[in-house]
């Protein structure tokens, strides 16, 4: 039975920890703990493994939980769960990637990014932060690669293992959405249209200037949203922030949510919209057949300099006319455009669902229309499940880290 030790250092990584403890659960021959920051308690708690806190700006205490945990837990593989984040873990927790000699075994990471062909191309807020550029992959023997966020079909880097982020999910089937629906009170007959935003994308806030562009993102979705006709019902989860107080009657609102009802919720749902294209919960939403549309932003506008990202030949978008700063994103609000463009441009996944800019209102609505055909749900789910043969062919856990 092999130790390992899973580091999250990110406060806003929840993605990052969701596949960590996925992961975990799924090895059948590792007994796991994990290290994480105090806003991770809870949800690492619920989990039933054996845990760790970091203490914010704690380097001394910090690297006593690593030699305390090498002591006494004797890990056989330590794992960064957020990868790119441990890279500013200096700042947070005193943490450098020499602090990980602290463990006497091999060290590796999941890199949802293909970090060796993308680093030094991570364009944030506008900005391209040139700190990912020095990033030491020495330390590091393993990158744990998950599909369908990487591609099962492009090769790999060496020392790199493709696995599936997921087990194989089961389309949700007519009866599964009617009995959903059943039980959230709504009519099986009635549209769902669900929309994810999550806590962690109100991090903007540490960046002043962009917060009229991220204020008119959230107006044009919310524009886009109430052009559907009104027995269309759209949910939306998470901070209200942006959104009116009084919305339009077909457009709800929820802060939060327990997951058992996120589940029964996504399982009612016809469509989803999100405009993070590494979502863990987009891609366990398409990979059980239910239609997926993505939103993007490839504009850009600061200074004396204006134009779109990759070349597009298009007007201005009317909704930027006055906005002093606008950046392109994959990632809503961090940005990414760039940095995930090899990722999705080389991605057959991303090819089977649409991505439209922000800002296309028409289409978008126009879209939405033609994406909750149940015609277009079939084609939609003959694509995936065909899609998902690949996934079948990867390593399952336990072979991965032992590649």
């Amino acid at each position: 039975m092999r130790k390992i030790v899973f580091i999250n250092t990110s406060y806003w990584a929840w993605g990052e920890l969701t596949i960590a403890i996925q992961f975990a659960k799924r090895l059948k021959r590792a007994e796991c703990l994990f290290i994480v920051p105090p806003s991770h308690e809870s949800r690492i708690k619920r989990s039933g493994f054996e845990y760790r806190i970091l203490i914010p700006h704690g380097k001394r205490l910090n690297r006593l939980t690593f030699s305390e945990v090498q002591s006494a837990f004797g890990p056989d593989l330590v794992i960064l769960s957020d990868l790119l984040n441990y890279a500013f873990c200096d700042t947070h927790y005193g943490l450098t990637f020499e602090d990980l000699e602290l463990f006497k075994c091999s060290c590796g990471g999941f890199d949802l990014y293909d970090l060796k062909k993308t680093a030094g191309k991570v364009d944030t807020f506008g900005f391209i932060d040139r700190k990912i550029k020095s990033f030491d992959f020495s330390y590091l023997s393993l990158f744990l690669q998950p599909c369908p966020i990487l591609s099962p079909f492009t090769n790999k880097q060496t020392g790199s293992v493709r696995y599936s982020l997921f087990e194989m999910q089961k389309p949700v089937r007519k009866k599964e959405q009617t009995d959903a629906k059943n039980k959230l009170g709504i009519n099986e007959n009635q549209k769902i249209v669900f929309i994810t935003n999550a806590t962690w994308q109100q991090n903007h806030r540490l960046y002043p200037e962009t917060i009229e562009f991220i204020s008119s993102c959230y107006d044009s979705i919310y524009s886009s949203m109430t052009n559907l006709p009104q027995d269309i019902q759209i949910i939306c989860v998470g901070p209200r922030r942006f959104f009116p107080t009084n919305c339009s009657k077909n457009f709800s609102h929820i802060e939060s949510m327990p997951e058992e009802e996120f589940k029964t919720f996504i399982s009612a749902a016809d469509l989803l919209v999100s405009n993070n294209f590494i979502s863990t919960s987009m891609v366990e939403v398409a990979l059980k057949g239910i239609p997926v549309l993505l939103l993007q932003n490839s504009y850009f506008k600061f200074k004396d300099r204006k134009g779109w990202a990759g070349g597009r030949k298009a007007p201005e978008p009317a909704q930027v006319a006055a906005l002093e700063k606008v950046y392109p994103f994959r990632m809503f609000p961090v940005g990414w455009f760039l940095f995930l463009d090899p990722i999705v441009t080389n991605n057959p996944f991303y090819s089977i669902l649409p991505h439209i800019e922000i800002y296309d209102n028409e289409k978008i609505t126009g879209t939405i229309l033609s994406m909750l055909e149940s015609t277009y749900r079939e084609e939609f789910n003959k694509r995936i499940e065909h899609f998902k043969k690949k996934l079948v062919e990867l390593p399952e856990p336990d072979e991965a880290i032992e590649a």
